[in-house]
């Protein structure tokens, strides 16, 4: 989904330099393919939605991850912030701790463009390493379940060439004789019957 919106974004953003010395390039890009201006409107009006949707869905999971975390203690202040509001019933301080946070971090800002969007591709960097990392473990748990399962099988199957008859106690080589052939028995009939 994120190589299709990229690959549309990057067909319709026009002259890269008039994008990046427009204050507002996703503006610029819906006026420079729609060439109307409520249709720029209209585009832009539903990005601001949104985002906005998307900043109160953030700021929801977030503190909610603060408030589980303090209440396990790992934050200063846990005993506040874990803290559930009696009449509404939720974590009213960790979420205007989050809150907080987010309106600060969107006032830089107005002072530096350069430190904002810096503070941006640190963010998004950490998120994106930490899906990587978590998909790397898992690719690695079913990676190691898989050959250990070919191993077994390997093993199951080789299992009744390993056995050696002792020659010194007939009745126990016959006994070993018989469990070797129910041995092969049980591997033919594991093995696929052909279609």
């Amino acid at each position: 989904m994120t190589l299709i919106m990229l690959l549309t974004l990057i067909f319709h953003i026009g002259p890269t330099d008039e994008a990046l010395r427009s204050p507002y390039p996703f503006v610029h890009m819906f006026s420079t393919a729609l060439q109307s201006v409520p249709a720029t409107t209209a585009f832009t009006t539903i990005m601001l939605v949104l985002l906005a949707m998307v900043t109160v869905s953030a700021v929801a999971s977030t503190s909610r991850q603060t408030f589980a975390f303090a209440r396990d203690n790992g934050l200063p202040f846990s005993r506040h912030l874990s803290q559930i509001h009696p009449r509404l019933h939720l974590p009213l301080n960790a979420i205007l701790l989050t809150a907080g946070t987010t309106t600060f971090l969107s006032l830089i800002n107005l002072a530096s463009t350069t430190a904002f969007t810096a503070i941006l591709s640190l963010s998004t960097t950490a998120l994106m390493a930490s899906y990587i990392l978590t998909l790397a473990c898992i690719t690695l748990k079913r990676l190691r379940l898989l050959f250990l399962h070919l191993h077994l099988q390997h093993h199951q199957s080789n299992e009744g060439n390993l056995r050696r008859p002792d020659h010194h106690h007939p009745h126990h080589h016959h006994h070993n004789h018989h469990h070797h052939l129910e041995a092969e028995a049980e591997t033919e009939t594991d093995l696929p019957t052909p279609s």
